[in-house]
């Protein structure tokens, strides 16, 4: 399906997994050690044979050198001895060694865009940093343009945005491409909250689309001319008539009340200056003639139809109701392309009782927590309108493991790990205290326990460093597993790890991307 795009074979990442599995074995009870016993039990003296200073001076001097792909891996035997870390700058090597921007098995996104031969679409950039940090709107900016590349390969219009929360990239995925858009979410304040910030967001959205369309208006007409175009970020306008301007084409945010979730808006001060600029400009063309100016309305979503969530199978009766209001949405909604919903996703969930009007679609989801990032990759092979997913786990301590506690008895049937047959077979499972550290004592008893062990605090400090650096081994795992679920299929064109995101910016960086034969 791309020439041009490499594929990592399932056999190399067995391999991969293989030479993993062995480094983890031996540095889980590392990983796995709890908080709770490092002094009580004297976690350092069992597992360390080094000194707290060598250990915090050997991170010293890695941080911030590069790790060559390729490299030679330590052997295990020149780490450990006698179940006791014994060289630690073997043990970073290694450690490096077993992440995935070191294994030689991701794609990175400019890889995958150039094979997908991406074009800069022709609708005007958002500018993301007016209603979002910078965090989200790296992550937003990189994942929409893969996502859009990806509808366009596959011929798709529809997007499903599991874990929606607040609907960011739902948002800028229909505003910025105009994708018809679903972002669902389990939670009702979330929901509430992005119907919410859809209304503002509408706001801007109009005067930024009104600006851009007279600008290329200007563009087309006077291409020809020696006279400079009507440029808002310019000091000087030179045009045969003085067009008055607001004070800006947005609230300046350093000098507005707007905050990054836009939680607070000059609302009066920006309508007042917008109405004055459209009267002066007096477009030819209607607001209503464009698509864009229907994405994120004030009605778009009516609060009470989708306030329930959706836990378990829709009875007759309100598989009924529900087609009912969908009906009633629909109307209203018009060529509306984005719609927040409130229902829990599991694997039995059934799409097309939550959306009316399903279609072929491709799921996403930005940093979908525990369990639903894997349910999201069952879905897409089991759901033949799904053609194509591209989803960015975390909350990985959230998940739910098939082999940590097999004597219990067993009444989940759908797990988080593992999800491939290759890692089934050998049982593999971190245990809790590899996945998440949790410390359940009283304030008081916190005090007693710090002042006690305070001259030991160095201990603390550098094994926490070391399980610090076994985290990126734990998800690459944990990734890899997922991988390997996806290439157990028989229906897929491509399946792989894209590295999507800067992870200085977004430490959860790495994309599962799948797409099914056309």
């Amino acid at each position: 399906m791309f020439p041009s795009l490499c594929e990592v074979s399932t056999d190399q990442l067995k391999e991969a997994v293989k030479k993993l599995l062995q480094f983890l074995h031996e540095t889980l009870q590392i990983s796995g050690a709890h908080t709770v016993d490092f002094y009580t039990q004297d976690i350092w003296k069992k597992l360390v044979a080094v000194s707290p200073e060598t250990v915090l001076s050997a991170f010293s001097k890695h941080n911030g050198t590069s790790h060559h792909i390729g490299k030679e891996v330590p052997e295990l035997s020149s780490i450990f001895s006698n179940q006791q870390l014994v060289n630690i700058e073997a043990f970073v090597e290694a450690s490096h060694s077993h992440s995935l921007v070191n294994m030689g098995i991701c794609t990175s996104v400019d890889e995958l865009l150039e094979a997908l031969a991406v074009h800069k679409a022709g609708s005007p950039d958002l500018k993301t940093d007016q209603f979002m940090n910078d965090k989200k709107s790296h992550e937003v900016l990189i994942m929409s343009q893969l996502v859009q590349s990806i509808a366009n390969i596959c011929g798709v219009k529809q997007v499903i945005d599991l874990g929606a929360g607040k609907g960011y990239l739902s948002s800028y995925l229909s505003m910025k491409y105009n994708l018809k858009v679903y972002g669902i979410d389990s939670s009702d304040t979330n929901t509430d909250g992005a119907n919410r910030r859809n209304q503002k967001l509408k706001k801007y959205w109009k005067t930024y689309k009104t600006d851009a369309r007279e600008v290329s208006k200007a563009q087309e007409s006077d291409q020809n001319k020696d006279c400079l175009l009507p440029n808002y970020s310019c000091q000087e306008v030179n045009t045969d008539r003085e067009i008055p301007k607001p004070k800006s084409c947005f609230p300046k945010l350093e000098e507005s009340s707007i905050s990054n979730d836009l939680k607070s808006i000059n609302v009066s001060e920006w309508k007042r200056d917008q109405e004055n600029y459209q009267r002066t400009l007096q477009p030819a063309d209607s607001d209503r003639s464009s698509p864009f100016l229907d994405i994120l309305p004030a009605d778009a979503v009516e609060e009470q139809t989708f306030s329930k969530s959706v836990h378990k199978s829709l009875s007759e009766q309100e598989k009924e109701q529900r087609k009912m209001e969908n009906i009633s949405i629909k109307e209203q909604r018009g060529s509306r392309v984005y719609l927040p919903l409130t229902c829990k996703i599991t694997v039995e969930t059934e799409l097309s009782e939550i959306i009316e009007d399903l279609e072929e679609s491709i799921m996403v989801g930005l940093h979908t927590c525990g369990d639903l990032a894997p349910n999201t990759l069952r879905i897409f092979t089991a759901k033949p309108e799904i053609k194509a997913v591209c989803s960015v786990g975390c909350c990985y301590h959230l998940l739910s493991e098939e082999f940590e506690s097999p004597e219990e008895e067993i009444t989940v049937t759908t797990w988080g790990f593992p999800m491939s047959i290759h890692l089934k077979e050998s049982s593999w499972f971190f245990g809790r205290n590899a996945r998440m550290s949790a410390c359940l004592l009283s304030d008081m008893e916190i005090m007693e326990y710090f002042e006690k062990y305070k001259p030991r605090k160095n201990e603390m400090e550098a094994f926490n460093m070391l399980k610090v650096l076994l985290a990126p081994c734990i998800e690459a795992l944990i990734l890899l597993d997922r991988l390997l679920y996806l290439k157990e299929q028989n229906n897929l064109a491509w399946s792989g790890l894209v590295k999507l995101f800067d992870p200085v910016k977004s430490p959860r960086c790495y994309a599962v991307v799948s797409m099914k034969k056309v």
